[in-house]
């Protein structure tokens, strides 16, 4: 396949990718933007240390999420973008089943877990990244990030299925997810 054939198929899936991500924020999320007075799990920031303690209106102060892991291999039996909110091991090894491989050991009376997939991608060089949880009286709000290759980025041509999976302190919802999409140059 020449150049021009191959770059228009990254295109191409980009576009789809886009596409299929465009639809699924626009049905997961209600198109609210995150609002004053939710506790942040999460942010990419500086980290911050967490007392634990709560403040006057009863919300606890911002802790750390942990990633549990971050692939570019494993479809988890999903081909398009996807997010997921795991309260129970049984959710949790049912997601597992579908990779074919033994989960990480989560404490699920202490975490609750969030899946962002970005399911099949053409090639190397795409990711997903689930970058903030905040947690409010409407419930929590998840801001996560997906990237693409730019035209001009020498990846490797073979498909990949992006995906980040990270743990928060219990709680039960509800879940707001909100993806945004960039393409990154590499001909600067």
């Amino acid at each position: 396949m020449n150049i021009e054939m191959r770059m228009r198929s990254r295109v191409l899936g980009f576009i789809a990718i886009l596409l299929v991500a465009g639809l699924i924020t626009w049905s997961v999320s209600s198109g609210t933007l995150p609002v004053p007075g939710l506790t942040p799990f999460y942010d990419t920031g500086e980290e911050r240390e967490s007392s634990g303690d709560q403040d006057e209106q009863g919300e606890v102060e911002p802790e750390l999420i942990e990633t549990i892991l971050r692939s570019d291999s494993i479809s988890f039996g999903y081909s398009n973008v996807t997010f997921l909110v795991i309260q129970t091991e049984e959710e949790w090894e049912a997601l597992w089943d579908k990779a074919g491989g033994e989960p990480p050991t989560v404490d699920f009376e202490s975490y609750t877990v969030l899946v962002a997939l970005l399911g099949l991608s053409p090639s190397g060089g795409y990711a997903i990244e689930i970058m903030a949880a905040s947690g409010g009286p409407d419930g929590v709000f998840v801001r996560v990030e997906a990237t693409a290759p730019g035209p001009h980025c020498v990846v490797i041509a073979v498909i990949t299925y992006p995906a980040h999976i990270v743990k928060i302190p219990k709680t039960d919802g509800p879940f707001d997810f909100d993806l945004e999409l960039s393409t990154y140059r590499c001909d600067e």
